[in-house]
């Protein structure tokens, strides 16, 4: 859902976006490109030793944006605790 986007379910509740489209489609993509790295290291595309750490890199910036995000989601308490 985009920033501050609307959607109404069949029960009537109204669903708000949180707005953090961005830092998930970051995420996403930087995984994406890890991945097409660590293909292309055994390839021979890439130096070994410096593919594998730009992709281990890589994968740690996207596990970085994903906690950004969900993190707060994650440790909040549940809606029946206060």
């Amino acid at each position: 859902m985009r920033s501050g986007a609307r959607r109404r379910k069949q029960d009537g509740a109204v669903l708000v976006g949180r707005g953090d489209s961005d830092v998930d489609f970051r995420a996403l993509n930087g995984q994406d490109t890890a991945a097409l790295v660590r293909v292309a290291t055994p390839l021979g595309i890439l130096d070994y030793s410096n593919g594998m750490q730009m992709a281990a890199l890589m994968w740690a910036g996207a596990f970085v944006l994903f906690l950004i995000a969900y993190g707060p989601i994650l440790f909040r308490p549940s809606l029946g605790q206060t």
